[in-house]
């Protein structure tokens, strides 16, 4: 979860505020500098059946994509007007492990999911980019990825997604008439390059050094 820290005052001693600051993007749909407005808060905690913990949470949602976002509220001491607020989901954010260039056209395809054509291009943009940290730099992108898998560095099947992106990114650059691309479209696209980085660069980051000829 993401925290914001927040003073309450006398007049208003409701941890919740009526919109939500410095969130970079909506964890929801991955627009930059959202609006997230405060649609519901409740007038005592919540308490639950057994153990008697008590929590206060409040509905909000994004006024670009309406989709719902839940805060809860944690006061750090009894009496204090000092609260964190603990938004859920989480804002969203790429993978540490990724090449710079890569991370950044991934970030910008994140965050144009709602303009599909820009966020098509950044998919690919993303995928091309990873392929050629990883030493394929010759030729299209339709090369390296064919490249790829006869390198073993992902299967027939992982192909498909970044054949994909590609031609749906073609279709965008091309201009080819009767395809206009969607929300869908690009939520997609994302999604595929997310997971080639997340096969080709999280995962292998998260195993232990190797360290004369075995594992720390």
């Amino acid at each position: 979860m993401t925290r914001i820290q927040i003073r309450t005052s006398d007049n208003n001693p409701s941890p919740f505020i009526k919109q939500l600051v410095d969130i970079e993007c909506c964890p929801r749909c991955g627009i930059n500098n959202p609006h997230i407005s405060l649609r519901y808060s409740p007038s005592k905690p919540a308490t639950a059946h057994g153990t008697g913990e008590q929590s206060w949470w409040a509905f909000y949602s994004c006024e670009s994509c309406a989709k719902p976002i839940n805060v809860k509220a944690v006061q750090l001491q009894k009496g204090s007007p000092i609260w964190d607020l603990f938004v859920d989901p989480k804002p969203w954010t790429p993978f540490a492990s990724l090449p710079c260039e890569a991370k950044r056209y991934m970030k910008q395809a994140r965050n144009t999911l709602s303009s599909p054509d820009a966020s098509l291009l950044m998919s690919a943009s993303c995928v091309d980019a990873m392929l050629k940290h990883l030493g394929l730099e010759k030729g299209s992108l339709y090369k390296r990825i064919e490249e790829a898998v006869q390198e073993g560095l992902i299967t027939n099947e992982m192909s498909r997604w970044g054949h994909l992106v590609r031609l749906e990114a073609n279709s965008v650059r091309h201009a080819d008439k009767g395809k206009e691309p969607t929300i869908e479209d690009a939520e997609q696209s994302f999604l595929f390059s997310e997971k080639l980085a997340e096969i080709l660069f999280h995962i292998p980051s998260l195993l232990p050094e190797e360290k004369n000829g075995g594992t720390k």
